[in-house]
């Protein structure tokens, strides 16, 4: 028999008084993590999160880990749910404080564009912005920090590097392709509930057989995350694909049939997690839905099944008052699940 320890018990005292007991009887999450894309990120106005935390009220704390532009596999590895395999320069890491160049992640370049959306394996990389980056983790027993530099035009003909710089040790052999195991993936964040949006970035311009891959590809990554997420138990909201001002994602274009084709695969497989506010709508169908019959063009959006120009800050990002449709949707959802 194991018995628990009274430091154990007292981290189970902790974590549980880290929860709270809603009037239904559930134990409900102080906090959020969001791993997204832009829309998550809130890139053209209040990001949903931070609005949907303060429709929960009572402290909650939304963490918002999105950054704009990128694809679903890039997020899901950020997270953990998909394995990163990195090789370094020289295939060895320095001692503590030193750096190195990578040259790769999971066997493509660490610096060159993939030739398309949905094949970019670069943990860090955007074509949003030239930001700097860093996330911490461990690479060959190495407790290291990879930092992504970027310079140029936000396009496939940006110039990206990354280092990896070692937190501690004296210095160790790393074969190419070894296993970097983000910090985050071995905290214990049960008590945080996972929200995410992603997928749209995969897609490229392409003929409708290629889309299918991209469609594939975006169905794996975020059925990691969910599985990913259950292991420790936590409660997911996952908020539908959206189609917006671009003619492939017009009703009936290739891109809006395959948005629709995840959306629906997502609303089948994962019922108690994808977002449906309390009229039985998800997020896309409810910013089309907001449409107004006063604005000539959110009437022709609304035509074109489109999210419409008045909840939109650009042809892809909604606005402030766009986020908030999302903010009520997982409000609504989160109440009806008992969250």
């Amino acid at each position: 028999m194991v018995l628990s320890s009274p430091i154990s018990a007292a981290i189970s005292t902790r974590k549980l008084s880290g929860l709270i007991e809603n009037s239904n009887g559930h134990t409900s999450a102080t906090e959020s993590h969001t791993y997204a894309d832009s829309k998550g990120a809130g890139t053209g106005g209040t990001p949903f999160p931070a609005q949907l935390a303060a429709l929960i009220g009572s402290g909650f704390n939304a963490v918002n880990y999105g950054i704009g532009g990128q694809k679903s596999g890039q997020i899901a590895m950020r997270l953990g749910a998909q394995p990163t395999y990195v090789t370094v320069e020289g295939n060895a890491i320095p001692a503590a404080n030193g750096s190195v160049v990578i040259t790769q992640f999971n066997g493509a370049s660490a610096t060159a564009a993939p030739a398309y959306p949905s094949q970019d394996k670069r943990l860090l990389s955007t074509n949003s912005d030239n930001l700097t980056r860093s996330i911490d983790g461990w690479l060959c027993g190495v407790k290291c920090r990879i930092t992504r530099e970027a310079s140029g035009l936000n396009n496939n003909t940006k110039v990206e590097k990354y280092t990896l710089t070692a937190l501690s040790g004296t210095g160790v052999r790393c074969l190419p392709g070894s296993l970097f195991v983000p910090e985050y993936a071995l905290q214990d964040h049960s008590g945080a509930e996972l929200w995410i949006c992603a997928g749209i970035n995969d897609f490229r311009s392409g003929t409708d057989a290629e889309l299918t891959d991209d469609v594939a590809q975006i169905i794996k990554n975020v059925d990691a995350m969910i599985a990913f997420a259950e292991k420790s138990g936590r409660k997911v909201l996952l908020f539908s694909l959206t189609a917006d001002n671009y003619s492939t994602e017009f009703y009936g274009g290739i891109r809006y049939m395959r948005i629709l084709e995840i959306n629906y695969y997502w609303s089948q497989k994962y019922p108690d997690y994808y977002v449906r506010a309390d009229n039985g709508l998800d997020v896309r169908e409810l910013l089309i839905a907001a449409y107004n019959a006063n604005n000539a063009q959110d009437v022709i959006d609304y035509g074109n099944d489109i999210t419409p120009s008045s909840l939109r800050s650009d042809d892809r990002h909604p606005n402030t008052a766009g986020y908030a449709i999302y903010a009520n949707a997982g409000y609504q959802f989160r109440n009806r699940k008992g969250f």
